[in-house]
């Protein structure tokens, strides 16, 4: 790291201001002063365990604490190059509150949509994907039924889907990056519209179970009893993160209050089951009816309400979970041009006396050996692979131009939840 060194013992520091070439000082109030300043291409941070006012008296400032008045404490001078920078932590200035850091790659971009009916959304929410990087997306009310297999399917995604039995409406689907290893967990009873998987951990980390459930409204007593069994099922899991539209919107949730009987005994399930709700805004009209729910602490983060999906009365909600999620490994073998040897390939051809084993034979003939000699030079002159699944390439349909519009759909949208636009 370039600039890098430490320095510990009585360290001259000046105030703001008074530091030639320094900009963007600052002192922190709290009990470990933190002092930040920038010097060209260099970061530099002096933290001192002592309040500013008690190390440098406003009769002493410039002076060398330690030395002129016998405080002895122990300064840490870190120089940091431009490339370690780090982003604020929320309790310094610029911050925006406490921030979790997380290594990128541990953290799921997840996005959750109640899109009452797909028939004419799909092509939209695959552009939101691609455009956002999703790797888990949930979706309530899909109104698929046997026959949209052939429209339902996202490249590079696998897609786990329930459909409603019997009557048109409803289902639940599930489209996880298909390079993420995940069991799917089987339901208890039919009369739940629910779905739920298994996520595996990396080594020496635990899984965590997802899962997405539609409780439609009006349900009588007997149903939701079956729904609030199969939830106290589901919350065995020591790692659980619960989304799904409850329609429930007589609960306040900031007070944990409800006035019908059952909104009353949903609350009461979910403190059962030590489930936390994490969505704070209205996600249909006024109403808080999509509800996000984790058992532990820290596994959700980054939760927001955004947009609507095509002509959809719900708001989509986007958050993060913070988990490191094995990658199945691939069995399928691919020939690797790559490293490939066109040199021998071509040697190996050219030694085939291919007017001898050609002669006399009819049209079929010769290509069944042609084709197999071909190959026989293909085994030793191209290597074999294992293929990498990965997101495979944009769709065709997906130009600049949609990308553009629905950009320009998401600022007209911030815009109007600021009432800056009707």
């Amino acid at each position: 790291m370039r600039g890098e060194g430490e320095l510990t013992g009585p360290v001259k520091i000046k105030p703001k201001g008074s530091m030639p070439g320094l900009e963007g000082c600052w002192i922190s109030e709290d009990s470990c002063s933190v002092i930040s300043c920038e010097k060209r291409d260099r970061h530099l941070e002096i933290s001192a365990c002592e309040q500013w006012e008690n190390l440098v008296p406003k009769s002493e400032k410039g002076t060398r604490p330690g030395v002129n008045k016998g405080h002895g404490q122990s300064f840490k001078l870190e120089v940091k190059g431009e490339g370690d920078k780090t982003r604020p932590t929320g309790n310094e200035p610029g911050g925006k509150g406490p921030r979790m850091r997380v290594k990128s790659g541990a953290q799921l971009k997840c996005i959750y949509a109640n899109a009452c009916s797909m028939g004419n959304k799909q092509d939209e929410l695959e552009a939101i994907v691609w455009q956002d990087s999703c790797d888990i997306v949930a979706i309530m009310e899909t109104w698929w039924d046997d026959g949209h297999d052939w429209n339902a399917a996202m490249k590079g995604y696998k897609l786990l889907r329930r459909n409603r039995q019997g009557r048109r409406g409803g289902g639940v689907a599930l489209y996880i990056r298909e390079c993420f290893d995940c069991i799917e967990l089987d339901s208890s009873d039919d009369k739940v519209e629910c779905l739920r998987v298994r996520m595996k951990g990396k080594a020496n980390k635990g899984d965590f179970v997802l899962g997405v459930c539609y409780r439609p409204p009006n349900k009588d007593k007997q149903v939701d009893e079956v729904f609030y069994k199969w939830l106290a099922e589901v919350s065995q899991s020591p790692a659980l993160v619960l989304v799904g539209d409850f329609n429930l919107s007589d609960i306040c949730w900031k007070y944990n209050t409800a006035e019908s009987r059952q909104a009353r005994r949903f609350l009461e399930c979910m403190e059962e089951n030590f489930l936390t709700q994490l969505v704070g805004e209205p996600t249909r009209g006024d109403a808080l009816l999509d509800l996000l729910f984790t058992n532990k602490e820290g596994l959700v983060a980054d939760v927001e309400v955004r947009g609507h999906l095509g002509l959809s009365d719900h708001e989509m909600v986007k958050f993060s979970i913070l988990s490191e999620v094995r990658k199945g490994v691939s069995k399928t073998s691919t020939l690797d041009f790559r490293r490939a040897d066109f040199s021998l390939f071509r040697t190996l051809v050219g030694r085939v006396p291919w007017e001898i084993i050609l002669w006399g034979k009819g049209v079929q003939e010769d290509w069944t050996l042609f084709k197999k000699e071909i190959l026989k030079a293909q085994e030793q002159a191209v290597p074999m692979r294992c293929k990498i699944k990965g997101r495979g390439k944009w769709p065709a349909w997906l130009n600049k131009e949609l990308l553009m519009g629905l950009r320009e759909k998401r600022r007209v949208y911030h815009l109007w939840m600021k009432g800056q636009a009707t």
